[in-house]
């Protein structure tokens, strides 16, 4: 196969390849480098093949350059690891060819290092989707273009003289591929070990729009919706049109729980977005049909326009937007998550009037003010000899179950969803640290309300996240006062002073308010109030989840112990 070359960067590549010494380019092949492009188990192996042969690179070695590795001629005819050839005949990279790399990096021994080189990502940037067809091909091209229109997530990690990136497809496969600072881009490594593969084409064409020198969404049509989804939108768009015409006086509960079945089914056709827009639909419709006095008419037809703007912007035969953005993304795709250092909270057991019951167990990250759950729950009528408590004591992180990981910090790299639920089962990494303390949470920059409302401001500006959605938080509280029921809510409700000087208006289920909850509030002990902030009506309220206090924290120490 012929070897391809970004357009731009071809005549600077050329000119680096004639003065490049066999030294320098010997001195890119890192064991990263090299365990990439075939893998530990080969590159051990050549590390034992090249110890046996202590004479075997010449004083002032010449391209092209033959050795003999046990008894098989190899032979590299220029700096590319495409222009290898051994005798023993294996198909792409054998462990002759490896064992060769690693006695030519002998070169480097006797000479002092020049410094490395950085990696420059202007050198890899493309500015048109020709460059990147000469450089992959056009069907690999076209395919990463779809991939990251599709929200396919990169990670790019720079290095001093090379760059790894990470792709995570939505079939949660992975793929890692290094950019050496020097080279051409055949030099380019995956571990998918393919001569020629879609995701150098995706982890070239990332860089380039991080960099802003390329547009995925000028340079290429988006994708459209198969005929099931297409139907399915229009089945949404009849729905709601229906609505409008009879109006919320002369809706059917019928048609509701019809409304319903259309979100599942949007839902099911991987359409998580819209199947959400509706689902709030019918959800303030039932409210209204209860005369719930948080439902409004005002937020119904603002409900019903937001989601009548985004099926008719699904049903355009050209989409404005990537199908991505309009279609959503199922919250509970987990996708490979870097290492982190979280501090563990506690876990809230639950139970629903349908017999249906589980546990959460919630974390923080401090660096980004992210949250993260785990969580496992049972229908009505299945495995009825499970139990909230019982499954959180046997679910596990690792080696370590999640009541040792209660209020304390620990790194961890696993698998999250992008509503931050974490996969127990592909924890890859996990190491318990320091216990974390009530005054250590109280501290955290992060927790001051302001900090947290200009947060939660930015997720409401983006375009995709729906207006009604809540978002978890904290309140470092000082003063509070009694809670007073509003039995036409359903809750109780009390006002309270942050450590920062902020009012916040508390909630919380009738319910769920405890004797244990009701005790621990009126005390006058510090606490920190653990809840979700709730933007339904325009004005911030904070529902409580749990009460966070000295008494808490010493007690899961001693359950754990």
């Amino acid at each position: 196969m012929g070897r391809r070359c970004h357009p731009v960067a071809s005549a600077q590549h050329t000119e680096e390849k004639d003065t490049m010494r066999l030294s320098d380019w010997t001195r890119q092949l890192t064991d990263e480098y090299l365990i990439n492009w075939t893998s530990k188990g080969l590159f051990r192996r050549a590390v034992k093949i090249a110890e046996k042969h202590p004479d075997i690179v010449p004083a002032d070695p010449t391209l092209p350059l033959t050795l003999p590795i046990d008894s098989f001629d190899v032979t590299l005819s220029d700096t590319d690891l495409a222009h290898f050839s051994c005798q023993c005949g294996t198909l792409g990279s054998c462990v002759h060819q490896l064992a060769f790399l690693l006695k030519l990096r002998e070169l480097n021994e006797n000479e002092t290092a020049p410094p490395a080189e950085p990696f420059r990502p202007e050198r890899w940037c493309i500015a048109s989707r020709e460059a990147l067809d000469q450089a992959y091909g056009r069907g690999n091209a076209t395919q990463a273009i779809k991939l990251y229109q599709k929200g396919v997530l990169v990670t790019i990690e720079p290095q001093a003289d090379h760059c790894a990136v990470n792709l995570s497809l939505h079939s949660q496969k992975s793929f890692q591929l290094l950019l050496p600072a020097t080279g051409e881009w055949s030099s380019v490594l995956c571990s998918c070990k393919e001569t020629s593969c879609v995701h150098r084409s995706l982890a070239i064409l990332v860089l380039s729009v991080k960099h802003k020198t390329f547009s995925a969404e000028s340079d290429a049509a988006f994708d459209t919706l198969n005929p099931e989804q297409a139907e399915l939108v229009s089945t949404a768009l009849d729905w709601l049109q229906a609505l409008i015409q009879t109006g919320t006086m002369e809706f059917l509960g019928s048609q509701i729980e019809q409304g319903n079945g259309y979100c599942t089914e949007l839902n099911q056709a991987d359409l998580p977005r819209p199947a959400a827009l509706l689902r709030g639909v019918t959800a303030t419709l039932s409210l209204m049909q209860q005369k719930h006095q948080q439902a409004s008419h005002t937020r119904l037809l603002e409900q019903i326009a937001e989601t009548l703007l985004h099926l008719n912007a699904l049903s355009q035969s050209t989409l404005p937007q990537p199908l991505s953005a309009l279609a959503g993304q199922h919250r509970r795709l987990y996708r490979p998550q870097a290492q982190m250092t979280l501090v563990g909270l506690n876990a809230v057991y639950w139970d629903d009037r349908h017999g249906g019951r589980g546990f959460r167990y919630y974390c923080y990250d401090p660096q980004t003010a992210d949250f993260y759950t785990v969580s496992s729950s049972r229908k009505h009528g299945f495995d009825s000899s499970w139990s909230p408590h019982q499954g959180f004591h046997d679910c596990q992180l690792s080696r370590y179950p999640l009541s040792a990981l209660s209020f304390r910090e620990f790194e961890f790299a696993g698998a999250a969803s992008e509503d931050g639920s974490i996969n127990a089962s592909q924890t890859r990494h996990l190491n318990l640290l320091r216990p974390v303390s009530q005054q250590m949470l109280r501290e955290l920059p992060s927790i001051s309300i302001q900090a947290q409302w200009r947060r939660l401001a930015a997720r409401l500006a983006a375009p995709t996240a729906p207006d009604h959605r809540d978002y978890l938080g904290w309140v470092a509280a000082t003063s509070r006062n009694p809670f007073v029921s509003f039995p036409s809510l359903g809750i109780w409700r009390a006002e309270c002073q942050s450590q920062c000087g902020q009012a916040v208006t508390v909630e919380i289920p009738a319910r769920e308010l405890t004797p244990g909850i009701q005790k621990c509030w009126d005390s006058t002990a510090e606490m920190v109030l653990f809840g979700r902030w709730q933007t339904e009506l325009g004005i911030p309220a904070f529902q409580l989840i749990s009460l966070i206090d000295d008494d808490l924290i010493q007690a899961n120490r001693k359950e754990h112990a």
